[in-house]
């Protein structure tokens, strides 16, 4: 199965393919050179495309794949640098939850890195440096996680985990059973609730514990 779009951007893949429910989920790397970032479900029976999630709107001459990607692009500059690709990249580790048929994706730094360079007028830039809570089936977006950790150039996040609550905690009823992690730039450690992204409030200081 060939994952790449477009073979004249410099792609790479550097985290191993997740099987999540019915499909085979990959994502990419290469976004700090030109790429532009998405997360691809293949059948697993088959190996044929089942969905795929950009994570960076594209050049608007060539339309929007898919809704998200109209929502997105109204969070950037319509003058923003397209033919750079805008980075925002799977390309580190991919969680599934099978009871919810969850498939959790972390998207990397836009390219350009600076914000200034990447989208002028500045804006949010939707789905970059994000956690993604994807239908492993359809692709289709349950929740999405900005940290909001920036730093003049970067606003990258550091993977992902994924564990569940077991034993009494688990039988107790407690908010938080299935937990995603993870580490910010800006040195904070972060707990959300796998199933709906809201935070982990009884971990640390309402989800977040700093590091440094």
């Amino acid at each position: 199965v060939d994952t790449i779009t477009d073979r004249s951007r410099s792609y790479a893949i550097t985290g191993a393919p997740r099987v999540a429910g019915n499909s085979v989920v990959i994502g990419n790397g290469g976004g700090e050179m030109g790429v532009r970032g998405y997360a691809s479900g293949f059948d697993r029976k088959t190996g044929k495309l089942a969905w795929r999630f950009f994570s960076v709107p594209g050049d608007p001459k060539n339309g929007d794949e898919h809704p998200e990607m109209t929502v997105a692009r109204k969070t950037w500059d319509p003058k923003s640098r397209w033919d750079l690709g805008g980075g925002g990249t799977a390309w580190d580790s991919i969680v599934y939850d099978p009871d919810t048929n969850i498939v959790y994706i972390g998207t990397g730094n836009g390219m350009p890195h600076p914000l200034w360079s990447r989208s002028p007028a500045g804006g949010d830039n939707l789905y970059l440096s994000s956690i993604v809570a994807l239908d492993a089936d359809t692709g289709k977006p349950r929740w999405t996680f900005d940290p909001q950790a920036k730093s003049p150039f970067w606003q990258r996040c550091r993977g992902l985990g994924y564990y569940r609550k077991a034993g009494d905690a688990a039988a107790s009823g407690q908010a938080c059973q299935e937990r995603i992690v993870q580490t910010t730039i800006d040195a904070r450690l972060i707990e959300l609730d796998a199933k709906t992204g809201e935070p982990c409030t009884e971990f640390g200081d309402n989800g977040v514990v700093r590091l440094g």
